[in-house]
Order: C-alpha cells, then structure tokens, then sequence
C-alpha cells in the first residue's frame, strides 16, 4: 500500500521548486486597486492589527501573516505559492546550475555533518575530503549536534573565500584539517548517461535548469562517439523546471518552426506560443526515442513529453504524468518575499490541456489523486480526445498518458523494512565499511558493475548490522526483499567509491520500466517514420 503522506511531500517539494513559466514583476507595475479591492485590502489589514493587538497569547506576527497568505493562496490552487527571502535564494540556487561552495553532498547523522559525495573537480576533492569523511570543526569550532538548516551558512560562501574543516576519517585516531578554497560548484541536472547497450544511449534528466540542454547534448555527442543509434530520455520524477530548457530539448528531436506549447489566461499578455526554434538554432536528430515517464514527471517535463507525443515524435512508456500544467509569474515583494502567482495554463500542440482537476479538493487529495490509478482522469471514455501529427487519438483532461504503460513492480517488497534501514543509514555505513576492506575494487567501474555480487558473508554482515541498530525483521522479509535490498547496497558501494552516477547507474540495473522500454525500439521505430510521413500543418 502506498504512503500517500510521503509521496505528497515528495511531490510537493517537486512542484515547489518547480518555476516552470514565470516572470518577475516589480510592485511599481501593479496596476491600482479599485474601491472593492482596496476595502477587501483594509479589511484585512484592520483584522491583523486587532489579532496583533489583543490576541490572548504573544505572536510571531511574520509566521501569523506568512500562514494568512500560505492559507489564500492554497484557496485559489494547488501551484500558487509564497516563497519567504531565504526560501527564494535556496529556490534559484538550485535552477541557476550552480552555486559557491565546497562542492560536497552531506547529511547531519548523530550531530555530524556526514560526507555522502564529494562532487568532481569541486575544492573538496581537490584537498582530498572524501566520502565517509565527517565534518565536527569548521574554522575552528566543533560543528558536533549543529542544526542542519545551518551547515550552508557555514560551508558556503563567496568564491575565493576559505573554510578550514576537520573531519573524523575510518582508520586515523586524529583529526584530518583541511583549507578548502571556495568556488562555483555545478548542480547537474542529469544523474547519469551511459550505453545501455550498443547502440541504445540512455539519459536521465532530473529536472530542467539553465544547464539541462548543455549538459544534454554532451552527454548526447559522448555517447554517439560510442556507437549510439538510438536514446532513451528519462523524465520520471522530473518536477519541471525552466520553460526555454523544455523548450529547447524538444528542439533537438523536432527541427524547423514548430510550436512546443501555447498558454492562455485571463489577461491578453499572458497568452504565448513557443516554437522549436524560438531559442536559436540547435543540433537536432532523427534517431528512435522513447521517453520514459511516471507519476511524478510535472510541468516542463509534460510540455516535452506532450509535444513529443503530439507530433509522434517519441514512444512515451511508463505511468500516467502528474497534470502540473498551471503558469505562475513571479512578483518581488518590498521585503524580498517573492508571490508566485498563477496567471495561465498551458496547452499541448494538438490542444490539450495539462493541467488536473483541482477545483473542490483539498491540497491532499490533489496530490493524492497523481498516485492513484483508479481516479477518473485515467479514464479514456471520459476524457476528451484530441489527435496527433499522424492521426492517433492521444487524450486530455490532464496530464500525459503513456503509448505503452508500464507499471513499476522493481520495488521494495517490504517498504517498512527498507524505510527503517534508511533511516538508521544502513546502507550507507555498510557501503563505507565494505569499501574500507575491499580496496582493489576501486580500480574499474566497469568491471564491478559486470561482476559484483553480494556473497552470502556479506548479506549476514548487513543483517547483523542491521540487528545492531536494533531493526528486526523476520527471515521471510528478508528473503522477500533480498533482490531489491542487495541492488541498493551495491549501489551505496558505487557511490561511495566512485559517484551519484555510478550509484544511479546500479539503481537502474533493477528497473522494469527501463528494461521494457529497450525492448520497445521496434515501434519508437514506426513512431519516428510515422512522423516523416505525417503532413505539415500551418502554424
């Protein structure tokens, strides 16, 4: 049974940090208020000062008024949100591509900033910190039981400013200090590329920054010196992101002027059309391709899987699109709060809006209804048909339906089980102590990835660890989830030794969606000549 709360707040945070389609707008070119609107204003105004006022306990009249605005906005739709000054700069952060720091990926465990990846030529790894290392003294003060809403502060900082850490490290009784040099660190938007196989590249996009199209046609001409014919593009779970990156991924599949997506809304102004070619020229190829999406694919990853689909241009597999098709532009307050407000929708080339029902449900149901199959918007009788480049009937009423659905079956059998080895970092202190006593493995990537098996010493090791951290679980659970437990251990190994690629790159090894969709290039085949052959339309 899924964990509806979960998924909610794994796709909240998605969606959130998701600025497909915005603008910033000054408060100077507001237009003004009328009569009505500026009594409603007063109205609101008067109730804040007498809460403040005579409110039988002291307020936090910031949070008091954040909530009010969270509470009219959360009235109005799912997408429209108040982002505070701080929550705006993380937001940015994370789609502008890139960031000053020490480049590392860490988590706070029993008071220590743990290690988890040391990204790539970034100045930690050029001092040698390494995964398992962990952090408790930064400039000289022990960091030990820090709030981890703090690491940042202490950690980033202008480029060519330092920072002196000293980390604990497996088999060294003293501290190990290092003087790292700040500097701009990448934040990649594709967890991993490879060669599936001889001919058939693979890319997994994680959502759509200003790096997306750069990093993609690297990986893309990296992999057509080895040998690629043909590409799966990964999209699940990507939440969204910028538009002129959808944009321009669709771009590299489909050449000439061809329209990608077109919004409407209430106003004149917020009424757009964005064409393949709207960004410049680009690299485009006539390879097979199939998209794989599910549940969690929203926003700018719709508009490519949406445009794709509409002019038969890709084989979409996997599970039904979340139905994230609202437009938000984004307007600075006095203070540096930012309002992203909905002004339109968008709408597919063959005209069928992405956007999911929301009118009448709570914010819960809404996200919950993306999860759940049985709900009317996966019903085809009743949602309106539209037609594709070559005459294939493809439906509205929200979100992006597969041509071929699959289901994700290569799951945890046992999700308590896993969520409690997760939690007490199971896997990753196994993985670290693995590699600690395994050190010829760190040679070849390639060759683990071949050879790797989980030998029946090592399984006891892990459930002994486990027992240890006081999990218990019967030997049929741990027979049920052997299969999905040992791909995820493998995978921490890979991490810790190599990278998050590699570790994606395992991960996808127990896929069913993936391994279905390398063996659909037949029909992405009949998909991509029906698409020759389909006549032109006037724009």
């Amino acid at each position: 049974m899924r964990k509806y709360f979960l998924i909610f707040l794994f796709s909240f945070f998605t969606l959130f940090a998701a600025h497909s389609l915005y603008k910033t707008y000054p408060l100077w070119l507001l237009p003004s208020f009328d009569q009505g609107t500026a009594r409603e204003i007063q109205k609101i105004s008067e109730v804040v000062g007498i809460t403040n006022a005579y409110y039988v306990d002291s307020l936090d009249l910031d949070k008091t008024v954040t909530s009010g605005i969270q509470g009219m906005l959360e009235s109005l739709d799912p997408h429209s949100h108040y982002f505070s000054p701080r929550e705006g700069q993380a937001n940015d952060e994370s789609f502008d591509g890139k960031y000053q720091g020490v480049g590392i990926q860490y988590d706070v465990i029993d008071g220590k900033i743990n290690v988890i990846t040391v990204i790539p030529n970034a100045p930690a790894e050029r001092v040698g910190v390494q995964s398992g290392d962990h952090i408790v003294e930064i400039d000289g003060k022990s960091v030990i039981g820090i709030d981890p809403a703090d690491v940042p502060k202490r950690l980033k900082g202008p480029k060519g400013t330092t920072v002196k850490i000293g980390v604990e490290r497996s088999g060294f009784d003293e501290l190990l200090y290092f003087t790292l040099e700040r500097d701009e660190i990448p934040i990649f938007t594709i967890n991993t590329f490879f060669m599936a196989n001889d001919s058939t590249g693979y890319v997994w996009v994680n959502r759509f920054a200003s790096t997306t199209s750069e990093e993609l046609e690297n990986a893309m001409i990296t992999m057509e010196r080895n040998g690629m014919k043909q590409l799966v593009l990964d999209l699940r779970s990507n939440g969204g992101g910028f538009l002129k990156e959808a944009v321009k991924m669709v771009a590299k599949f489909i050449p000439g002027h061809k329209l990608v997506v077109y919004t409407k809304g209430r106003l004149p102004e917020t009424d757009n059309e964005y064409y393949t070619d709207d960004f410049g020229p680009t690299h485009t190829r006539d390879i097979p391709l199939i998209l794989l999406i599910n549940e969690a694919s929203a926003s700018a990853s719709e508009i490519v899987s949406g445009a794709l689909q509409d002019y038969d241009r890709a084989l979409i597999v996997g599970q039904h699109s979340f139905g994230k098709g609202l437009v938000q532009n984004e307007f600075e307050l006095n203070d540096g709060a930012r309002l992203r407000l909905t002004v339109s929708k968008y709408y597919t080339p063959s005209g069928r809006l992405i956007q999911r029902p929301y009118k009448d449900k709570s914010i819960q149901d809404y996200y919950k209804d993306a999860y759940d199959s049985t709900s009317a918007v996966y019903d085809s009788t009743k949602r309106p048909k539209y037609h594709t480049s070559a005459g294939r009937v493809v439906y509205g009423g929200g979100g992006i339906s597969p041509d071929v659905p699959v289901k994700l079956t290569t799951i945890s059998l046992e999700p308590k089980l896993t969520q409690k080895l997760y939690g007490k970092r199971i896997f990753y202190e196994f993985a670290a102590d693995y590699v600690n006593r395994h050190k010829a493995i760190k040679d070849d990537l390639e060759e683990f990835l071949t050879n790797f098996y989980l030998t029946r010493a090592e399984w006891q090791r892990f459930k002994k660890r486990a027992a240890e951290a006081d999990i218990s679980a019967t030997d049929r659970q741990w027979r049920h989830d052997k299969a999905f437990l040992a791909n995820r251990i493998k995978a921490e190994i890979a991490r810790n030794i190599w990278s998050s690629k590699a570790y994606w790159r395992v991960i996808l090894e127990y896929d069913n969606q993936l391994d279905r969709a390398l063996a659909l290039f037949e029909k992405a085949r009949e998909f991509t000549q029906a698409a020759k052959r389909a006549p032109e339309k006037s724009d």
